[in-house]
């Protein structure tokens, strides 16, 4: 059996605060693009950001998405391009806070002999997404893991 090899992505970053309108930002947070085919067997994506204490006065809704497309999230309608072609999708509406790991870190792994391939020729990219509609500054937080094997 082949062994379990990983690829990391993460980012942290500011959203600044909403002045009338909600602040937003999609972008490519990584492409895995391994030398030769490997075979995608799960992911771990993971979204934190900071606890809201008054849910009333807004939130903060955080994506990524693991796919193969290729295209940049355009400025209209980012969040549907996030949310649809995925492999591995997460999301999360932040009103607040956690009350377990399961809120911030989403495992998902393939039943037994499936997978997703890719390659040099099949590269997979990592988007990441952040919306803020409170009147102040936050910090948000993308994280994960591709998992793989390669024969």
């Amino acid at each position: 059996m082949p062994e379990v090899q990983r690829f990391h992505f993460h980012t942290m970053r500011n959203l600044k605060a909403s002045q009338g309108k909600n602040t937003e930002v999609a972008y490519r947070l990584a492409t895995f693009r391994p030398e030769r085919e490997a075979k995608i067997i799960g992911a771990t994506l993971g979204l934190l950001t900071c606890s809201i204490d008054d849910h009333r006065k807004g939130c903060v809704e955080l994506y990524v998405a693991v796919t193969y497309n290729q295209a940049r999230p355009s400025r209209y309608r980012n969040w549907v391009q996030l949310k649809r072609d995925f492999l591995f999708y997460s999301q999360r509406d932040v009103y607040t806070e956690p009350t377990s790991p399961n809120d911030l870190v989403m495992n998902t792994f393939l039943p037994a002999g499936h997978y997703f391939l890719a390659g040099p020729e099949r590269p997979v990219n990592v988007y990441a997404g952040a919306l803020n509609s409170l009147p102040w500054d936050t910090l948000y937080d993308v994280f994960g893991c591709i998992y793989y094997t390669v024969d």
